[in-house]
């Protein structure tokens, strides 16, 4: 074997030092952009990277705030729900399914390398293991303080994409909407009722339901409920005898189920027919998958203020 020369030795260490001083560089700015957005949460503050390549997400209301503000990062989500018609271009195999909101598939989301994974409370006791994969972003909707944290993730997802002038038109506007809803609502009375199977559960405004009262104005009908996760179970005999101007439905079994129309049969009995709601019209059946699944989004929020300025009107 022949042995290079003095010179050729030298030529081969210089290239070799050009290659590792090049990829020390390359190491030292991937790790600036990958770091170069702190965003502070719950969960403490977060180092984001900015205008990521590709986007997993485990976060409805964020994937459409992505979507609404134009973002074409989104490669992998969770198929094990119904999304809305305006995102169920995201259900297509050219993205990936990552499992469930409640169940990942980390095995799926490692095999696609996100450069970013969005997640919410729906996985906050696994935040240690998204972020073994990738740097993640806590899409941080708070249910005491729902509308200001709205528009808080809203100007945080848009910062990451840099999408800021676009998002700042989009919550104008929904603004707009909501203050127009506030003032046909003052002094009108209102439940909101969660449908699940033939069960009913009331939520009041410290819950999940709670921009109702806090945003929308209108007046709590029962002033007295008690605040859980679920809501507060009640029934028909409940609801007469609090028998407000209007009632909310969301029917979570057809969120997140094939039978569609649960909570209009479940509420097609003589008690409701004898409320107040009922006989002028004000019974509201929400879009279910808006309100249990993706409220919180952009697109979300202006067909939730549709509703809205509709049953008001």
């Amino acid at each position: 074997m022949l042995k290079p020369t003095s010179q050729q030795g030298v030529n081969m260490r210089n290239t070799w030092r050009t290659l590792a001083v090049s990829l020390l560089a390359t190491v030292i700015i991937g790790t600036a952009q990958a770091s170069d957005i702190k965003l502070s949460s719950t969960i403490g503050e977060l180092d984001v990277p900015q205008n990521p390549k590709s986007i997993a997400i485990f976060d409805f209301p964020a994937l459409d705030i992505l979507d609404s503000l134009g973002s074409e990062s989104v490669v992998a989500v969770p198929k094990s729900l119904p999304l809305p018609d305006y995102l169920k271009k995201y259900e297509d195999k050219a993205y990936a399914d990552v499992g469930g909101l409640m169940e990942p598939n980390f095995e799926r989301l490692s095999a696609v390398e996100p450069e970013l994974t969005i997640i919410s409370a729906r996985q906050s006791q696994l935040v240690e293991r998204f972020k073994e994969i990738s740097p993640i972003y806590y899409s941080d909707i708070q249910y005491l303080d729902f509308y200001p944290s709205f528009q808080r993730n809203v100007r945080n997802i848009a910062e990451i994409i840099g999408k800021q002038t676009e998002a700042a038109t989009q919550l104008q506007a929904i603004d707009q909407d909501l203050a127009a809803i506030a003032a046909k609502a003052k002094g009108k009375t209102a439940l909101v009722l969660l449908a699940n199977e033939s069960n009913i559960s009331t939520f009041g405004p410290n819950s999940r339901y709670g921009m109702i009262f806090q945003d929308y104005g209108f007046t709590q009908a029962d002033t007295g409920i008690k605040e859980s996760r679920h809501g507060m179970k009640v029934s028909f005999e409940y609801v007469l005898d609090k028998n407000p101007d209007y009632i909310f439905v969301v029917d979570r079994t057809a969120a997140i189920t094939n039978k569609s129309g649960n909570a209009k049969k479940v509420f097609d009995n003589a008690l409701i027919k004898g409320s107040k709601a009922y006989q002028n019209g004000n019974i509201v059946f929400l879009d279910s998958v808006n309100w249990y699944l993706v409220m919180g989004g952009l697109q979300s929020m202006k067909a939730m203020n549709q509703e809205m300025l509709k049953a008001v009107q």
